[in-house]
């Protein structure tokens, strides 16, 4: 049985394995300096990382956001995603053009904006003490891995990283009528 088969690990989740398997292919494209046709280097580019910690961050905590998919469906879940790039896109292109600043590669924008609806769709199945207190749970090596994904290359990818996590609090706000459930 493959790993990657509709009826494993990822039933009901075809975006995310899309998006896992641009960032794997985008990542050793842009790690072996691969060059092909124009237009998949503009679809695959954009999913690449251009070190091995940040691609594995990144399959990670898309693998675990695979549960929002099926949560939200796929329709739903492809329309957040693809809002949330655009946005984080538009506005990186905004800071770009006023600071000089240079664009980070790879789906900062996906994974920072799950992240946030992750917090407020996914409950904390369990805590784990730490000096007495309950103060580490499940989520909390989410969150870790998500913190190392940010701070890896510096000011740019923490400032893709808030860039998207303000788009995910945006899109999952009521008040804008976000994609967070009604329940």
């Amino acid at each position: 049985m493959s790993l990657i088969s509709e009826s494993g690990m990822f039933a009901h989740a075809p975006i995310s394995k899309a998006l896992i398997m641009a960032t794997l292919i985008g990542s050793g494209m842009k790690v072996s300096g691969a060059r092909t046709v124009p237009f998949v280097n503009r679809i695959l580019f954009p999913f690449g990382f251009p070190r091995l910690l940040e691609v594995l961050c990144a399959v990670c905590l898309l693998f675990v956001f695979r549960q929002l998919e099926r949560q939200m469906s796929s329709r739903k879940f492809v329309a957040y995603v693809a809002v949330s790039q655009a946005a984080t896109e538009a506005l990186q292109y905004s800071l770009a053009r006023t600071t000089g600043y240079r664009y980070q590669s790879g789906p900062y924008g996906i994974i920072f904006s799950l992240l946030v609806l992750f917090h407020f769709e996914v409950p904390v199945l369990s805590k784990f003490p730490v000096f007495e207190y309950d103060v580490v749970s499940d989520k909390s090596f989410i969150y870790m891995a998500a913190l190392q994904l940010s701070v890896y290359s510096g000011f740019r990818s923490a400032s893709v990283s808030c860039i998207a996590t303000f788009v995910g609090l945006l899109l999952t706000s009521r008040s804008v009528g976000g994609f967070a459930s009604s329940g």
